[in-house]
């Protein structure tokens, strides 16, 4: 039988938005964030049009017997 591969993306985004304020509201710091004009990666004069806050967990095969630090805010979700 073939392996389950999870992979979870939750992201927050915004016009007036502060991705620092979020990260100090929840006490988890993403795995990628950004703000309004920021330059968009590998898009030559792109800039981004909202802010955001990027929390990416994966793949693994079994969510719950990850290592991954969310595993400590599970009954908190």
């Amino acid at each position: 039988m073939a392996k389950t591969i999870l992979r979870l993306v939750f992201s927050v985004t915004g016009e007036n938005f502060s991705p620092t304020i979020f990260t100090n509201t929840i006490g988890l710091s993403p795995t990628n964030s950004w703000v309004v004009n920021d330059p968009i990666p590998n898009r030559p004069n792109r800039f981004r049009k909202e802010s955001a806050w990027v929390y990416q967990i994966g793949p693994v095969e079994d969510l719950f017997k990850s290592t991954h630090p969310i595993k400590n805010h599970y009954s908190e979700l």
